[in-house]
């Protein structure tokens, strides 16, 4: 114990406190819709109330699972690849972001950086071992040990593959996978010995009496001696995600579904609970159960947070972010009604995102286009499915045309007038989709590639398309190396611009010659003469995805979950983001007063009202 508190200590001594974000009306706010993947979960060993969950960032419940908040103040990204709750001092965490390590003593309130273990390596598994004070990682390149709290770090030289996981006994014998062979070191790392298992191990687990359970390709083994010998558990009879350990001599294990778990004393398997049907949004990722209350166990699934006491499973996903979200558009005519893109589903607020309610649509990620006229005119382009239409706000669809599309916008002047891209063409139709004409002169076919359901926020031969305010004739298209533009309702198009990946076009509703391209890495581009012409506007190394203008403001998101407004045509870019989950940016879309601002992100759809505040930090054009 005396050791524990000098390991905190450690960690304590330069920890710099991170200010919290401002608040006030200017904020984006999340309320959904759904609730996303939580990919891992884990369960203070001493506190069975608390708990960690991983989806967008790390979340936290004190209260057994009612509620739940972030802590990533001062996490640069939302993923980790590893996680580890200091056994002892269940206050100090320790995060592993790439080769990157990050150390809160306060329970993840805040965060430091504690630099890079290897900038060639990234960090695959944490441990600590109590009896030497020594924290460990299991990196791509072997394995490293810091005795200062993650200041400095030292590389051990007696192995050399990469290691993929870790488990510390109580009584100090420490054991690690590396290169698909398992390893032991008595002497807190000096020397290994390599152990046969028989069977090519993947997962690995302690309990509090120092036996190693072992999750092989044959299944699960245990060793009671120090890995001297192993003895197989019964087969399973399905197939084990992972392991979680308990008391002494009793041990869980998940599928996908189901919780197992298995006893000394019963010497098998038998069934502890069922979480659903199996089936595919509650697939289990995770499970955990803490020492201090082993009635208590928590499951991370595709559809959120389960916690499981008095023999029943209840969803516990109060305050976890969304579900992701690809697409969303509000509808011009009213703005507290919008429509978003989800994993599973297309969704509809009457409220400005205070909440949702689903549509009869079950697709993976469609491009979204809404009437500028009417409400409840909504279009999906689907990969499988073709162009559907919805005049009753999502209630039913109807297909307007077969194919797989990709990408559709209505043209504000003329809400009869679409423009939709295909995986081999772009269409047009002039009577709200009943008929539809390839308007392909000037563009390439070779230029247009197959997508997937996967492509998220990505599109096929075309990138981008943006309609003249004014003109429904008057569009730009962008391309995968290029943008074109047609004056005769496509017609006729003729290249503007040769750029990389164009991601999002948006025209200057107060002045239809200012036209802004997104092109990832590179930032905006700006054209002030209807696209003769083309100068940097910005950005230049934040991977812009997404823009949205209005007659005064110039908005962008990013790949790394930046939102940025610019309030003077991309000359100065700033922050704009108080509230926001840091996720991949998909979609902005703006109502016509500029006062209510969306954004579609994989940690679901924000909502901004817009009120001019005091401004924040600039950054300039790049």
């Amino acid at each position: 114990m005396r050791r524990m508190k000098i390991f905190g200590f450690l960690f304590l001594s330069g920890l710099v406190t991170a200010t919290s974000s401002l608040a006030g009306q200017n904020r984006w706010t999340s309320e959904g819709p759904g609730v996303g993947i939580v990919t891992d979960i884990m369960a203070d060993p001493r506190d069975a109330l608390v708990a960690y969950a991983f989806t967008a960032g790390v979340f936290k419940t004190s209260d057994g699972g009612q509620s739940w908040r972030s802590i990533n103040d001062g996490l640069p990204a939302p993923y980790f690849s590893a996680f580890l709750i200091v056994p002892g001092a269940p206050a100090t965490l320790v995060a592993a972001i790439g080769h990157s390590i990050f150390i809160s003593v306060d329970g993840g309130e805040h965060w430091e950086s504690r630099g890079q273990i290897d900038p060639q390596a990234d960090v695959q598994a944490l441990a600590f071992d109590a009896a030497s004070q020594t924290l460990l990682a299991g990196t791509t390149s072997g394995l490293f040990t810091s005795t200062d709290g993650a200041l400095t770090w030292i590389a051990n030289q007696s192995l050399h593959d990469g290691v993929d996981s870790i488990a510390a006994s109580q009584d100090g014998t420490i054991y690690v996978i590396a290169g698909g062979k398992l390893y032991r070191s008595i002497d807190h790392g000096a020397s290994w010995v390599h152990l046969d298992t028989a069977q090519r191990p993947f997962r690995m687990i302690a309990d509090d009496r120092s036996s190693i359970y072992l999750l092989t390709a044959g299944g699960v083994m245990i060793s009671d001696d120090r890995g001297m010998t192993w003895r197989a558990l019964p087969t399973p009879g399905f197939s084990v995600i992972s392991l979680v350990p308990a008391e002494s001599g009793h041990v869980y294990a998940f599928s996908d579904c189901c919780v197992y778990e298995y006893r000394d004393r019963a010497a098998t398997w038998t069934f502890f609970a069922a979480l659903a049907d199996g089936y595919f949004p509650h697939q289990m990722r995770g499970l955990a159960i803490s020492p201090a209350d082993t009635t208590r166990v928590y499951a991370a699934t595709g559809d959120g947070v389960f916690v499981r006491t008095n023999s029943e499973w209840v969803s516990a996903n109060k305050g976890l972010p969304g579900d992701v979200a690809t697409d969303v558009v509000v509808t011009p005519s009213k703005p507290e009604v919008a429509y978003a893109a989800t994993f599973r589903e297309i969704v509809k607020t009457v409220d400005f995102a205070h909440t949702w309610e689903t549509t009869e649509f079950s697709w993976w990620y469609p491009r979204l286009a809404v009437s500028p006229t009417e409400p409840n005119t909504v279009y999906a382009a689907t990969e499988v499915n073709g162009l559907l239409k919805s005049s009753d706000a999502g209630q039913t669809w109807e297909q307007v045309t077969p194919g797989s599309a990709a990408l559709l916008a209505v043209a504000p002047s003329d809400a009869a007038t679409i423009y939709a891209a295909f995986s081999n063409a772009v269409s047009k139709s002039n009577d709200g989709g009943a008929t539809w004409m390839e308007i392909m002169s000037g563009l390439s076919r070779d230029s247009w590639y197959s997508f997937g359901p996967y492509s998220y926020c990505c599109s096929a031969g075309a990138s981008a398309i943006a309609i003249d305010p004014s003109d429904a004739d008057t569009v730009y298209l962008g391309q995968p190396s290029a943008i074109f533009k047609t004056t005769n309702g496509g017609w006729n198009w003729i290249p503007v611009a040769t750029m990389p990946f164009v991601q999002a076009l948006v025209i200057d509703p107060s002045d239809h010659n200012i036209v802004y391209a997104a092109s990832g890495a590179l930032g905006v581009a700006r054209t002030i003469d209807g696209g003769n012409t083309w100068t940097a506007a910005g950005l230049i190394d934040k991977s812009v995805t997404t823009l949205a203008i209005t007659s005064t403001d110039l908005y962008a998101g990013t790949e790394d979950g930046h939102i940025y407004r610019s309030t003077d045509g991309g000359q100065l870019w700033q922050p704009f983001e108080d509230g926001l989950t840091r996720e991949y940016v998909c979609k902005l879309s703006v109502d016509r007063s500029g006062h209510h601002l969306y954004a579609a992100t994989y940690a679901g759809v924000y909502e901004y009202d817009v009120i001019d505040g005091p401004s924040r930090a600039s950054v300039r054009r790049r």
